[in-house]
């Protein structure tokens, strides 16, 4: 089931005018409005996150004359050229006691040149609210995020393969939407802050899929310390997520496969910053998640037991060009190694498993 595109941008207009009416009859702060638009072009080398045989196979004659391996694709390259425009709106109040408010709403599409199935667009909304104005400042912060559509690959439909004794496939879809609060604390003042959060993403998959919707709920904590005042920054971040799928739904006699989880994530990173006004800064970041699949049924040979591991490197650059103007760069590569137990070749192993990726990414954008 899809949501309607234009839900989110309508609670970000709404929620940006009601903030705005509320804090209006304060008192007599400044407020400002600003804005931003970006455009981003960004190559990725493994849009569905394909193993590297199955890479071999998008566009290959021999699977493309074989009915069991055509119904596997319908990607017409494994890598693609991706434009993705984007819109920010941002309204911000400080109050006399220096305490700060702002609202900001974004939208961004996503189109692939080559393979228009993968086509989507995200909407955003975040809330900051500076709690104390001391030194050791605190800060709220809400976010919420929505996502239609999205294409994540073909899948076995273990039902109607059952029904016609030949693998059947269709493509997953789902739509997604997202919340999540923190608190962000300085600790020492211009030198340590801590930042907790907590969140839930609810994914609703289209049919045949509806054994995949769940949640996924978690909680996360990072410290950056600045131990050369605001030039050099240094993050440590730990994430604990779970993802309660339905699982195998009673009303089909085939075994429909429980692709809930538990994660959890160390990340380590550095900023280093130059220059004066609006600085420069290059981002370094690494991250590695495991996994543990938490199917119980044996015969769910592709989940059951399977453990995995996705490693995250990435690097970016970002450069002002005056006060309204700036650049920005950036490359990640990413490696998932699953560890599947008996029976990983099963007819259901049309998932996510052993992939390598790498995207490349160069952004121009304009503040007003």
């Amino acid at each position: 089931m899809r949501i309607d595109r234009m839900i989110l941008p309508a609670v970000v207009v709404t929620l940006m005018a009601f903030s705005s009416s509320i804090l209006v009859a304060e008192g007599e702060p400044s407020r400002h409005w600003s804005a931003q638009l970006e455009l981003t072009s960004r190559y990725d080398d493994n849009i569905t996150e394909l193993s590297d045989t199955d890479r071999d196979r998008v566009g290959d004659a021999t699977c493309k004359a074989t009915p069991s391996c055509a119904s596997r694709f319908r990607i017409e390259t494994p890598d693609d050229l991706v434009i993705a425009p984007s819109a920010r709106v941002e309204w911000e109040r400080r109050f006399s006691g220096g305490r700060e408010t702002s609202v900001r709403g974004e939208a961004r599409a996503s189109r692939y040149t080559r393979n228009s199935i993968k086509d989507h667009e995200t909407y955003s909304l975040r809330f900051s609210q500076d709690l104390t104005a001391a030194r050791h400042q605190t800060t709220l912060i809400l976010r919420a995020g929505l996502m239609p559509d999205f294409y994540l690959r073909e899948l076995t439909v273990p039902e109607e393969s059952r029904i016609q004794g030949q693998t059947v496939r269709a493509s997953g879809r789902f739509s997604s939407t997202d919340y999540s609060a923190a608190i962000r604390q300085v600790l020492v003042p211009k030198f340590l802050e801590l930042e907790a959060s907590a969140g839930r993403e609810s994914r609703n998959y289209g049919a045949p899929f509806e054994q995949r919707d769940g949640y996924l709920s978690g909680y996360g904590a990072s410290l950056t310390l600045h131990p050369a005042g605001r030039r050099i920054s240094l993050r440590g971040g730990y994430r604990s997520e779970s993802y309660d799928a339905s699982g195998d739904r009673a009303a089909t006699l085939a075994l429909e496969p429980d692709i809930s989880s538990d994660r959890t994530a160390l990340s380590l990173g550095a900023d280093l910053r130059w220059g004066r006004g609006r600085r420069g800064v290059v981002s370094i970041t690494l991250e590695r998640e495991k996994r543990d699949f938490l199917s119980k049924d044996p015969a769910d040979r592709f989940h059951f037991g399977r453990q995995d591991t996705l490693t995250q490197a990435a690097v970016s650059v970002r450069q002002p060009l005056g006060d309204t103007l700036y650049l920005e760069g950036g490359l990640t590569r990413e490696k998932n190694d699953s560890n599947r137990g008996p029976g990983a070749r099963s007819p259901s192993g049309d998932d996510v498993t052993d992939y390598g990726r790498t995207v490349s990414a160069a952004s121009v954008g304009w503040r007003f």
